[in-house]
């Protein structure tokens, strides 16, 4: 009749000559917490829903006799949440405290996961940066680009409509004669203010060039 608690047990296993460590912060039960302080448009966006289940599916298989079950629950506490924002918006989480549930992998997955990123860390361990791969969309946490197009060439403080697509851009610019103008917006870049490296990194650098990033 007793129920199995553990808290912030830290647990490591090798693998390809590498030691895997992590630490979760509450098993329950055969069940993980993960607690997380966030922003409430990550919780909207289920920006990091990935990541959730790849951490948790990390620790299930590092101690796959405390982590006994297929779900991971996350505790979002928001930093930014807003009691009028939710009065008027049902959609907006109601609680400052949320938890949200997240599948895990299988351990045969998670393995070949965990197997693929040392493969790469190993294959890159001794490039130079101008040879390793840059980082992808995901992970920039980069925005999506936005095509405004503005019908009076001379009134640019305001878009007549914003377009997710330049082919529908031009289009507007088409059928209203071309007389307006499309102005592209690449996305804004987030994840390099979190990153230890950012100051010298080559990417990081040319993003703030584009005027996409700011540290």
């Amino acid at each position: 009749g007793q129920i199995p608690v553990y808290v912030e047990q830290r647990h490591e296993k090798e693998i390809k000559d590498y030691i895997i460590s992590g630490k979760y912060d509450l098993v329950v039960d055969g069940t993980v917490s993960d607690y997380k302080s966030t922003s409430v448009w990550s919780y909207i966006f289920d920006s990091n829903a990935l990541k959730y289940t790849q951490q948790a599916s990390i620790y299930k298989w590092l101690a796959p006799d405390r982590s006994t079950d297929n779900a991971v629950h996350i505790q979002y506490i928001f930093t930014d949440w807003s009691a009028a924002q939710a009065a008027r918006d049902p959609s907006y989480p109601q609680t400052r405290v949320i938890t949200k549930e997240y599948p895990i992998w299988s351990l045969e997955q998670t393995e070949h996961f965990i197997s693929e990123k040392l493969n790469l860390l190993t294959n890159y361990l001794d490039t130079p940066q101008e040879g390793l791969p840059e980082c992808n969309k995901e992970e920039l946490w980069e925005s999506d680009t936005v095509y405004k197009y503005y019908k009076n060439p001379a009134k640019m403080s305001r878009a007549t409509k914003n377009y997710d697509s330049l082919d529908e851009a031009n289009l507007r610019l088409a059928n209203d004669g071309g007389v307006g103008t499309v102005a592209t917006v690449r996305g804004e870049v987030k994840a390099c203010r979190y990153c230890e490296v950012s100051e010298i990194c080559t990417q990081a650098q040319n993003l703030i060039q584009q005027g996409r990033l700011v540290l």
